[in-house]
């Protein structure tokens, strides 16, 4: 669970916003509010869309493992694109139990890369994952050393 005080991110296409219902909730102040935990995080909107990631080259997957883990840590370290809100919303994920998978984040495969980003899939450790999260997957994109994108969440069947 992230320490008191800390902020989650939250990155938005400006024609892209969350609507009523659980588990993310658009405020008048322009934050989110997750229904389930009642925690605020603020919401920046970005008029050109979601940033991209400069990566030229995949990291290794050893690599990938402790960058998103370490990022994951930092108060701002994960954001969540809008695509990833929907999957969110639609799966009934919330924004703490992305940033718990990342924290113990394993690699299920090679980087792929996909509209110019390399994109990073990752499951959280099998010890430490409660039954809810046993078959998420989230599928990242590093910024940078310390900010990463959730680009979208899905459950195996």
């Amino acid at each position: 669970m992230p320490a008191e005080g800390v902020r989650i991110h939250l990155v938005l296409p400006t024609d892209v916003a969350p609507t009523s219902g659980p588990p993310l909730r658009a405020l008048p102040d322009g934050g989110v509010l997750d229904a389930r935990t009642r925690k605020h995080w603020r919401l920046d909107r970005k008029a050109e869309g979601d940033i991209m990631s400069p990566m030229e080259h995949p990291l290794t997957i050893a690599e990938a493992q402790k960058v998103i883990q370490t990022i994951a840590q930092l108060p701002e370290g994960v954001g969540f694109r809008g695509h990833c809100l929907m999957r969110m919303r639609q799966r009934g994920i919330d924004a703490l139990d992305v940033v718990r998978i990342l924290k113990n984040a394993v690699m299920v495969s090679q980087a792929y890369k996909r509209d110019g980003e390399w994109r990073y899939r990752v499951v959280e450790r099998p010890g430490n994952a409660p039954p809810e999260r046993r078959d998420v997957n989230v599928v990242v994109v590093i910024l940078d050393e310390s900010r990463l994108h959730a680009h979208t969440v899905y459950r195996l069947r």
